[in-house]
């Protein structure tokens, strides 16, 4: 591996905020040219993944994944085998953590849909589980109109802040309610919102599995096979305990001390490019602790299931693993070492309870490199994605896969007061200037207001000496102070006209957030717009 010198070109991404907005970058005509050249540089790396060449470890995973990826599918909803012809089909990929997101994020899976059906390959949505289940419920709308209000609606009940992969429902009647407590909530805005019917698979899932996850992305996935997208799923946990997967840390782990410089450069360059000030965005840089280097995966295990970092260091021919805590691992590995040995011990930590998994940079690094044609990604990913492709040239020596931008904006079917903030704007412009100039609004019809309008004015042209300025600044004071008087109903209105507009916004603002949960929504409105603009339009 040697450097490669390389420089950020960041793109910019804008979040659509209108309905039916979209953000596409690149245009998806232009994914047959993205998919090709990715497909190019695949062929033509020549890597050394510590002792197994790049090639041949890159199909290995790419087979296993789709023939995996098929038969977790195949438990809950019906999935074609795929052929040998199919298997070097383009790979069209995305992910995210299994939540009630937002009609943005869901429009990635309808992105990958028309993808691979355009491009006669296989899409796959990567069900992100190593990341923290913070919440376990949805806000939803509620009230009424005049008077809205948002509402928390609990699917279960709080627990212990834990990777998706380990949390259990702990509330099975909490949960097999959720769906007509919900539908109940936002029925005085939204008529038969799409809970109605997409709740009935969670429940279904979860007489399978008691994984909180799980039942939450097997119910979308299965709503998603009713209205025609034909995707595969499959969770990252599933991905790290593949052996290819296992090759590629191992690798990482090795070469730690070079990654380990290379992510925190990258860190900083963006940090710079971007000019933030913050030393925790996009992520932290990775620490260092006497001997020990901090490195980009987690790890936990089944009795413990708190997620820590991973922090390393080399002891003799080995590496030393440990989350400082109670973790404390041996893997037979130098720089120099073939990684068959790490991997089965890897294997081994997996089959006595431990997790190892990647942190985010990590993560599409392995998907975009290893197992996908084209990544599709959202507005946040892609903002991280920028460091990784730094990562990619550095350590790698690569030139990395582009990748695919996109989200969507659909706003809840609620009337709404028409109101902007222009008009915010213009009466808070308007009762300034009755104050600083009460003579454009009062009605000229008495001789004393002519009289102090035009004294006024006379102070406003006199051009004064400056020790005489501050006199004039006080006598405008005085007359503007008294012009007010006649103005009192005239403001009043004003300030009335104002509060008004103010409680318009904020109605609206609560009203047409784009960040609802998608199964709040009338079928019949999100996913006809979804459908049309990312898979009738390729």
């Amino acid at each position: 591996m040697s450097s490669m010198a390389t420089h950020f070109t960041p793109r910019r991404f804008h979040v659509p905020r209108e309905h039916g907005a979209t953000l596409i970058d690149p245009p998806l005509k232009q994914c047959v040219e993205l998919i090709a050249d990715n497909q190019e540089q695949f062929r033509s790396r020549s890597l050394n993944v510590q002792g197994r060449d790049f090639s041949s470890l890159a199909s290995d995973a790419r087979t296993e994944l789709l023939h995996q990826a098929t038969s977790y599918t195949s438990a809950y909803r019906a999935v074609p085998e795929p052929l040998d012809t199919e298997l070097d089909a383009p790979i069209i990929m995305s992910g995210h953590q299994p939540e009630l997101f937002h009609p943005g994020v869901w429009a990635k899976n309808f992105a990958i849909h028309g993808l691979a059906q355009q491009h006669g390959g296989h899409a796959i949505n990567v069900i992100v589980d190593n990341d923290i289940c913070a919440t376990s419920s949805i806000r939803v709308p509620t009230g009424t109109l005049e008077s809205p209000t948002i509402a928390s609606t609990m699917y279960d009940s709080s627990q212990r802040k834990i990777p998706y992969e380990e949390r259990r429902i702990c509330d099975t009647e909490l949960f097999a309610s959720f769906g007509k407590r919900t539908a109940a909530t936002i029925s005085p805005l939204v008529a038969d919102p799409l809970i109605n019917t997409f709740w009935t698979p969670a429940t279904e899932a979860s007489c399978r599995s008691n994984n909180l996850g799980q039942c939450l992305a097997e119910a979308r996935h299965v709503y998603e096979e009713q209205i025609g997208l034909e995707t595969l799923e499959y969770p990252l946990s599933r991905i790290c305990d593949t052996t290819p997967f296992r090759w590629f840390a191992c690798h990482l782990l090795a070469n730690l001390p070079m990654l380990w410089e290379i992510y925190n450069d990258a860190l900083s360059e963006y940090r710079q490019t971007h000019k933030l000030r913050s030393h925790s965005h996009p992520v932290p840089n990775l620490a260092m602790d006497g001997d020990y280097l901090e490195a980009p995966f987690w790890m936990w295990s089944d009795k413990s299931p708190e997620r820590l970092p991973m922090f390393a260091r080399y002891v003799g021919d080995a590496i030393e693993l440990t989350d400082r805590h109670k973790l404390r691992l041996s893997l037979n590995l130098d720089s120099d070492q073939d990684a068959g040995s790490a991997v089965q011990q890897l294997k081994q930590f997996a089959q006595n309870g431990i997790r190892i998994r990647p942190r985010a940079l990590l993560t599409t690094m392995y998907l975009r490199l290893f197992l996908c044609d084209l990544f599709v990604h959202g507005v946040g990913g892609a903002k991280y994605d920028e460091v990784t492709n730094r990562v990619l040239q550095q350590f790698f020596n690569i030139e990395p896969p582009s990748f695919l931008v996109t989200s969507a904006t659909s706003i809840l079917p609620i009337p709404t007061a028409q109101v902007t903030p222009a008009e915010l704007r213009h009466n808070t412009w308007l009762l300034r200037d009755m104050t600083y100039h009460p003579e454009h609004h009062v009605e000229v019809h008495r001789e004393e207001i002519k009289q102090q309008i035009a004294e006024k004015q006379r102070w406003i042209s006199k051009n004064c000496l400056p020790q005489d300025r501050r006199k004039r600044h006080l006598a405008i004071e005085r007359i503007n102070r008294s012009l007010q008087s006649f103005l009192e109903e005239k403001r009043e209105l004003t300030v009335q006209k104002r509060l008004k507009i103010e409680d318009s916004l904020s109605k609206n603002a609560l009203l047409t957030s784009r960040e609802y949960s998608f199964c709040l929504f009338p079928n019949e409105i999100l996913c006809r717009l979804l459908l049309e603009l990312f898979v009738k339009d390729l």
